[in-house]
Parts: structure tokens; sequence; C-alpha cells
């Protein structure tokens, strides 16, 4: 997941944390694609709704009987 280094908890922020030699909130101006990414999937998904582009909900499949 993209948000990961943000979170410092998880192990990924860790070994960034440590590698870096400052906290999680240090490097967090600089993590723009982390912090970032889950606002561009919101707006794709809703730029299919309005133009037809962006991500697709995809229907469930129909369940056997």
């Amino acid at each position: 997941m993209v948000t990961e280094p943000l979170m410092p908890w998880i192990v990924s922020a860790l070994f960034m944390a440590t590698t870096l030699g400052v906290a999680t909130v240090e490097y967090f101006p600089w993590a723009i694609f982390c912090s970032l990414g889950p606002v561009f999937s919101l707006v794709f998904a809703a730029a299919y709704e309005l133009k037809g582009f962006g991500l697709k909900k995809i229907a469930a499949p129909a369940q056997a009987a």
C-alpha cells in the first residue's frame, strides 16, 4: 500500500525512519506520492462517474446455487 511509509507502526515506516535517521513526521512533507495516493484514487473514481474514464467499479460475480 502506498500509505504504509506514513504509518509509524508498520515495518516499512520503521525501516525508512531508521535508514533516514529521522522520525516519520519529519519525512512526511517529502512523501508527496504517499500522502496524495488515496486522494488521486478518489479523484479517478469520481472521474469515471463523470467522464467515463478512471477507476470503474466491478460488479460482483453471480453466486452459484
